[in-house]
């Protein structure tokens, strides 16, 4: 096909595309635009906001949220903030492991179907490490502030700025 031909091809092909792009208005319904704002979430570890899967379960991770907030006790918004935090990661470590472990156990010669991302190649066990070792230490550094602001509160260096427990 002679550079012209192509070129106009091309030319018809993009033309075709802008005009299919403009009838495009996206979800109406705010069911469809839940579902669409959901689009490209795979596995939630990037997140920035706390995302339950479908395959997660929403009592055991409230559970896991009560569990740290009454062992950690948060006193202020700030406080509430990194309990939070640490709940959304702790969250997050616990699917990786479920992942990791999915990956690990997967045998196609069985017949198992896998149920979750990253079940085909294990070199993202790798990408799963990485991803672990960063929500760890999120857990960590949401903590250590944490155990900073109650110290500095315990010197009287700052004060509680709207603490809940003030009478």
């Amino acid at each position: 096909m002679p550079y012209l031909d192509q070129h106009a091809a091309a030319e018809a092909r993009a033309l075709r595309s802008r005009e299919n792009g403009a009838k495009s208005k996206g979800p109406i319904t705010p069911e469809g635009k839940a579902i669409s704002s959901r689009n490209a979430l795979k596995h939630g570890f990037n997140s920035s906001k706390h995302t339950l899967l479908p395959t997660d379960d929403p009592e055991e991770f409230e559970a896991l949220r009560a569990s740290f907030h009454e062992q950690l006790e948060p006193r202020n918004a700030i406080e509430n903030y990194l309990v939070e935090k640490v709940v959304a990661n702790a969250w997050r470590v616990r699917r990786i492991h479920g992942i990791e472990s999915s990956v690990l156990t997967y045998d196609p010669k069985a017949g198992q179907k896998p149920s979750l991302p990253f079940q085909y190649n294990f070199h993202k066990l790798l990408t799963l490490a990485q991803y672990e070792s960063h929500t760890e230490r999120s857990i960590y550094k949401a903590l250590h502030t944490l155990a900073v602001m109650r110290d500095a509160y315990k010197t009287q260096q700052i004060l509680p700025i709207g603490d809940d427990n003030e009478k």
